[in-house]
């Protein structure tokens, strides 16, 4: 007597009832990643998730999914010129603020009220405002990088520091400013006092 036929006809009825569930195998979409400890807390992470919540307390931010962009620090080489300090017979503006004792150390627009998206409370060794020439400090201003698609929303903002020659600096008062934004295209805006 011949049993197979007998068990694999039952074999092959319960196969048929488990071929509508869905088939998957294991891919590793990331692979990089790790685990970090401070303070009792342990968070662990995997590059190249989709976002799917961020949470921001201005000192730290914390990014909840899945392939979240990597925030870069873009380079911003800008020239501005403020009417008022305008000199058009040098091509430069005064730095009669700088010279008086009036550049603060401290960027001025948080005490003022101004909204700042990444940055805010900057501040400057006083070394910077000794420089004298084309690369003396006239005052601060606001940097904001907007939303490619809606040019009233504010990805990043933060305080810079003008130059007579209209360069926009980084706190150093000589580097390009630099400002912590995912790698996109931006409409930029410039802030005066």
């Amino acid at each position: 007597m011949n049993l197979r036929p007998l068990f694999s006809l039952p074999l092959l009825g319960l196969l048929s009832g488990s071929l509508c569930a869905q088939s998957l195998s294991p891919t590793v979409i990331a692979s990089a990643g790790g685990t970090g400890t401070a303070g009792g807390v342990t968070l662990s992470w995997t590059v190249g998730e989709t976002a799917v919540q961020t949470l921001d307390n201005g000192t730290n931010i914390l990014t909840q999914g899945f392939h979240q962009a990597d925030p870069v620090k873009l380079k911003l080489n800008m020239r501005a010129f403020l009417q008022g300090p305008y000199n058009a017979g040098n091509g430069t503006m005064n730095d009669g603020l700088r010279a008086g004792g009036l550049v603060p150390l401290q960027e001025p627009y948080t005490a003022l009220g101004w909204s700042f998206v990444g940055g805010g409370d900057e501040t400057i060794d006083a070394a910077v405002l000794t420089v004298t020439g084309n690369d003396a400090i006239v005052d601060w201003v606001v940097v904001e990088l907007r939303d490619k698609n809606d040019n009233t929303v504010v990805t990043a903002s933060r305080a810079a520091l003008l130059q007579r020659d209209g360069d926009i600096v980084d706190l150093d008062g000589t580097s390009a400013l630099q400002v912590d934004a995912p790698a996109d295209e931006y409409y930029i805006a410039v802030f005066h006092r």
